[in-house]
């Protein structure tokens, strides 16, 4: 029996197959554009830098309330607590 369609089904396939390639085609090319990758790129970064701030931050204070808790915080405040901070400091702190 003959198909009366006048379509077979390996030209409908070609045909889907067709619209499938072009549209990764537009997919590609719209990932590939130079002001999305630049805006990616700086949204990027701003939610780094955000997301480290605030972790940073976090930890700051969590370690700020242990000091105090166990005592620390006085002895850092000393003038000798300082002075060995100070040292500390100036001993890690990488010179030209």
């Amino acid at each position: 029996m003959a198909r009366s369609t006048g379509i077979t089904t390996k030209e409908a396939v070609l045909r889907a197959l067709g619209r499938e390639v072009g549209r990764l085609a537009q997919a590609t090319e719209r990932q590939n554009n130079l002001r999305r990758r630049f805006f990616l790129g700086v949204f990027f970064g701003l939610g780094t830098a955000l997301g480290a701030s605030i972790i940073a931050s976090v930890l700051v204070y969590g370690l700020r309330n242990v000091l105090s808790v166990i005592g620390l915080e006085r002895a850092l405040q000393s003038p000798q607590g300082q002075q060995i901070l100070e040292e500390q400091i100036r001993l890690q702190t990488p010179t030209d």
